[in-house]
């Protein structure tokens, strides 16, 4: 059977999918709660990530509005993150659904929240006055950083620190496409196999054909 580890279909793993990429979401973490109309949670900079990821899993975006500061374009960016996510969550759904105990262990999917959730139990959080900082504890991390600023106290995400806009908006238009494929033929069965899977994602996502 194979290596359960190397079968791990996650963005924490830093040889699959464009780099910048998975290196914003090693250093991010996050997940939050959306209320209705009422404001998520978010008097520290930890209570924050956390509504901030569940709103992003949710795929809240009033709510990230909220919990989020920035311009027009590095929203539009976080829409395509939040896009990106929701194809992941299927295709973990939809490979469990079709495979069973064989995905767990030859092509385990874990989506971008799921995995910011559990890296930010761990994180550090430096405050310095208005600004803190998050730094990820987990030895898999890129090192990269995340930030949040308070602002009519209350704290957000400053969507700038992710990293290069045109860049990630590419990387996670390519993922929301090739996962929703992905998922569409698991569905029509395309694939045998849940390893089969696993080798057709590890090969898109070092450029293969």
């Amino acid at each position: 059977m194979p290596d359960c580890e190397r079968n791990t279909v996650t963005f924490a793993s830093s040889r699959i999918w464009h780099r910048s990429a998975w290196a914003l979401f090693m250093a991010a973490g996050l997940i939050l709660s959306s209320c209705g109309k009422s404001s998520p949670p978010a008097s520290t900079p930890k209570e924050a990530a956390g509504s901030f990821v569940k709103a992003f899993q949710d795929g809240d975006m009033s709510a990230l509005h909220v919990l989020c500061a920035g311009n027009d374009a590095e929203f539009a960016m976080l829409g395509h993150m939040v896009e990106a996510n929701k194809a992941m969550l299927r295709l973990e759904a939809v490979v469990n659904k079709k495979f069973g105990d064989q995905a767990k262990s030859d092509c385990q999917v874990s989506s971008f929240s799921e995995t910011m959730a559990k890296l930010f139990e761990t994180a550090e959080f430096k405050i310095d006055g208005d600004n803190a900082t998050v730094v990820a504890k987990e030895k898999d991390s890129s090192g990269d950083t995340l930030k949040f600023r308070k602002e009519g106290g209350r704290w957000k995400l400053d969507i700038a620190s992710l990293g290069p806009l045109a860049e990630q908006e590419k990387a996670y238009v390519a993922m929301t496409k090739f996962f929703n494929a992905t998922s569409d033929k698991i569905e029509a069965g395309k694939y045998n196999t849940a390893h089969e899977v696993f080798l057709d994602i590890q090969q898109d996502s070092m450029g293969g054909p």
